[in-house]
């Protein structure tokens, strides 16, 4: 009589049974067979309920750091645009002194944050692309 080691004894009780489709039962017979080892025994929908589990709670450390990295952007970016007006304080005492509006500056100067706001945006989205297929030929032997 030959003895298996334990890992080829379990494949061969469950060789040629579909994980997917296994009862109970059969992992009940495996773990009395096997009552002192040190692993589980679980069917693959025990196994990816505690796999998604993590992932949810992964996913949501994942939002969280996303909604605050939006947070201080946010808050860099306002001080910026801030710093910008506050900068251009004599051209703004130009444009009045020759009869501009307050709603004409304000026009003026938020056409200008939103042109800068809409190249920066852009110039980041071409940076994101190119150096997402620069590191990924380099990456994808890892993942």
């Amino acid at each position: 009589m030959k003895i298996l080691p334990r890992t080829a004894a379990i494949g061969a009780a469950i060789e040629g049974i579909r994980l997917a489709e296994v009862d109970d039962s059969i992992f009940a017979e495996i773990r009395n067979a096997f009552p002192d080892v040190g692993w589980q025994v679980r069917s693959p929908r025990q196994a990816t309920a505690s796999l998604t589990r993590y992932l949810d709670i992964f996913d949501r450390f994942l939002v969280l750091v996303g909604l605050s990295s939006l947070l201080v952007g946010g808050i860099g970016v306002s001080n910026a645009a801030s710093a910008y007006v506050n900068e251009r304080e004599r051209s703004v005492t130009t444009f009045r002194s020759l009869g501009a509006t307050g709603r004409r500056v304000m026009v003026h100067f938020l056409v200008q944050i939103m042109l800068l706001g809409i190249v920066g945006t852009l110039f980041g989205l071409v940076l994101c692309a190119v150096s997402t297929l620069v590191v990924l030929p380099f990456l994808g032997s890892y993942l």
